[in-house]
């Protein structure tokens, strides 16, 4: 996830206020990703990078798509009104959405430990940044493999977006 608009924070926002704001977001966001059994990989200064692993879910008796599910729709009702408070006290609004811009892929992750650092390597992780980089503020944007699997999923919309990647 990235949050868009985040130079425009920093920029016209008091430098107190963009401090408080960004770690109320990472802790919040944090939070709520080990509420519904995520993993927080990093924070990437302004976004992040979580997972929703299978086997780390099943130990807690849940679905993994149904954790990752609940996550997205208490981060986006939190960042909503996150950002909408912020906006209120930058100086200069830019004419682009601020808010979180999310992508998502599924597939295999290989988790790592290289001298007490998580390094994290798969397809999944690539797309979902190539997602979450073509998606819009207050937006979840997901590749085609991630909508088979969330198609027919109740209270869930879609719609087709043509976009242009890295690859």
């Amino acid at each position: 996830a990235d949050i868009r608009r985040s130079q425009d924070l920093m920029t016209y926002s008091d430098p107190d206020e963009f401090a408080d704001n960004t770690v109320c977001f990472i802790k919040t966001t944090r939070n709520l990703i080990e509420k519904h059994a995520g993993f927080f990989d990093k924070f990437t200064g302004d976004g992040f990078v979580a997972y929703f692993n299978q086997t780390i879910c099943e130990k807690v008796n849940k679905d993994y798509q149904d954790c990752f599910l609940s996550f997205i729709r208490e981060e986006r009702e939190f960042a909503d009104a996150h950002f909408k408070k912020w906006k209120k006290k930058v100086r200069k609004l830019s004419s682009t959405k601020i808010g979180l811009a999310i992508g998502a892929d599924l597939g295999t992750v290989a988790f790592n430990n290289m001298q007490n650092h998580l390094v994290a390597v798969g397809a999944p992780i690539v797309w979902a940044s190539r997602m979450a980089s073509a998606a819009e503020a207050n937006e979840l944007l997901v590749n085609n493999i991630l909508y088979s699997a969330l198609e027919g999923t109740q209270d869930l919309s879609f719609e087709d977006r043509s976009f242009q990647t890295k690859a």
